[in-house]
């Protein structure tokens, strides 16, 4: 899916998975992966900024929780759908559902 190169500390990649869009955000050396659409106004959200384990949108600054997916906003958001992420050598790869 990526290379641990291509996801440094602190940093977000969005790449493909099937039809899907995902995103990876390396936090502490530790990965995550989660749906790299915004629900609210369909932005990218590797385009945002990484705060801890929050992603924050680049349009209207939904935060979204790396960990369960949830968002935080203004109206209400459906939460976006979280990947298994396993790193083996230089590789991250994400887990289909």
């Amino acid at each position: 899916m990526a290379s641990i190169s291509e996801v440094p500390e602190g940093s977000l990649k969005t790449v493909a998975l099937g039809e899907a869009k995902v995103v990876i955000a390396n936090v502490g050396a530790n990965y995550y992966a989660m749906s790299a659409i915004c629900t609210h106004a369909q932005w990218d959200l590797a385009d945002g900024e990484l705060e801890g384990e929050t992603v924050i949108c680049p349009g209207h600054r939904a935060s979204w929780n790396l960990n369960t997916g949830e968002a935080e906003f203004y109206s209400p958001l459906d939460p976006l759908p979280l990947y298994e992420v396993k790193v083996e050598g230089s590789e991250i790869l994400i887990k289909t559902k």
